[in-house]
């Protein structure tokens, strides 16, 4: 007796009562609303199980604390109306006040494009200022342009480095000496072709790997920039650039750095240049790929078929009932 009363008590609480075959009822609006429903839930299905096997990543903010105290900056610079014998790329920071970098190559080439002599970056300072003035009519007569390009060795704190002729003031001078010249001033029209910063082991091949894994990455953002002005006007870039990290499944972590660019020209009396200014940020971007655990899939999946299994049944309740209202109150006339 008492084993009944308690088999009787636990049947109170069944969840998944059954409802007796010959009391169900099936009905037009059920019926549709239970094809959509399998539609649904197989659409979505299909898109957690695609999400599944995808990759997504996530990013988050933290101090910098790499250890490393330089960096390089990458730059492959054409000037389109510049002597090679007049151009200097020069760096300038708040620990190194001034300095003429050493790791750039200067490559003039002509006005259909085919480059004609590579030499130092140097090469203007040791030969006397009447051979480069002579040098410099002749590129100036041949519409002769300069490649600059190199890696520059930096500490890592604000500075700016600027391509201009600094050196030659006196050079230009005697250039405006000369018929035809006399309203001469450097025109400084340019196509930047590369400029990225990273550490001393950073290379165009893992740059490379970073944005198939990140496109959305502002590794070089200026590449491919070309700026044509007038005589005498001066470029300012302004670089904000930040630390990053991306941590992929397969690969490894990379380290690299992103930029924002801001620019502005404008003319200029004196010795026009072309500015880079740059400020590094004092936190870091780590992005890391992920891929969901199987724990998150299955929980998804069921969240889905509960959800919508819960809203049809409701949707079914609301209509089934409106429809029995309304057949009630046709049979008693009192629908108008």
């Amino acid at each position: 007796m008492f084993s009944r009363s308690v088999s009787q008590q636990m049947k109170r609480i069944d969840l998944t009562r059954r409802i007796p075959m010959e009391e169900r009822v099936s009905t037009l609006p059920s019926t549709v609303l239970s094809y959509l429903s399998l539609l649904l839930i197989l659409t979505l299905v299909c898109y957690e199980s695609c999400k599944q096997w995808s990759v997504h990543h996530s990013s988050h903010l933290h101090l910098d604390q790499r250890g490393s105290a330089t960096f390089e900056i990458h730059i492959d610079i054409m000037m389109h109306r510049l002597p090679c014998v007049l151009a200097s790329l020069d760096l300038e920071n708040s620990v190194l006040a001034y300095r003429v970098n050493m790791d750039i190559m200067k490559q003039s080439y002509d006005k259909e494009g085919r480059f004609l002599m590579e030499s130092p970056y140097d090469q203007g300072y040791k030969e006397s200022h009447d051979s480069v003035y002579s040098k410099s009519m002749e590129s100036l007569k041949n519409s002769e342009g300069c490649r600059l390009k190199g890696i520059i060795t930096s500490e890592r704190v604000p500075g700016n480095m600027h391509v201009s002729a600094h050196d030659f003031r006196d050079v230009l001078w005697r250039i405006q000496q000369v018929k035809d010249y006399e309203n001469y001033s450097l025109d400084l029209s340019h196509t930047i072709e590369h400029l990225s910063f990273g550490p001393s082991n950073h290379s165009l091949s893992e740059q490379r790997v970073i944005m198939s894994h990140l496109p959305s990455a502002r590794i070089a953002p200026l590449d491919k920039t070309r700026r044509n002005s007038p005589m005498g006007t001066n470029y300012e870039y302004f670089l904000q650039v930040m630390d990053s990290r991306l941590v992929t499944l397969s690969q490894g972590a990379f380290d690299f750095y992103q930029f924002s660019v801001n620019s502005q020209d404008y003319s200029m009396s004196m010795m026009p240049a072309i500015w880079f200014r740059y400020n590094m940020h004092p936190v870091q971007i780590l992005v890391t790929e992920e891929r969901r655990t199987f724990y998150q899939y299955l929980t998804n999946l069921l969240g889905i078929i509960g959800g919508i299994y819960s809203l049809v049944y409701v949707l079914d309740l609301i209509v089934y009932r409106s429809t029995l209202q309304l057949l009630k109150k046709h049979r008693l006339n009192k629908l108008y």
